[in-house]
């Protein structure tokens, strides 16, 4: 696709710190999980404890939704007009929310 010295750096800056901010957001579901699990295991449940937890862990999954798309709309940013267009013919499976560009 003939990246640019300086493309090529911008775009692995993004997976970097696009990666990083996966890993911190995938711990924290993980973790609420964990602690959703502990709730479900309490002799006496909570039912609005439960739901709060469960919300809480869906807001976790938008912000991972939000970060997959952001990463990717940076790194289209970082192509020009023709490597875009490139890229579209390269790709033969349409884009979904867990990347392209």
């Amino acid at each position: 696709m003939s990246l640019s010295e300086e493309q090529v750096k911008q775009l692995q800056s993004i997976r970097v710190e696009f990666e990083k901010s996966e890993i911190m957001i995938k711990a924290r579901i993980k973790v609420g999980e964990l602690e959703l699990q502990e709730l479900l295991n309490q002799p006496e449940l909570d039912r609005g404890k439960v739901d709060a937890k469960i919300r809480e862990i869906g807001e976790i999954k938008i912000e991972c939704a939000i970060n997959d798309v952001h990463a990717m709309l940076d790194a289209r940013e970082v192509l020009t007009q023709e490597q875009k267009e490139k890229l579209k013919k390269l790709r033969p499976i349409p884009c979904n929310s867990t990347g392209c560009f």
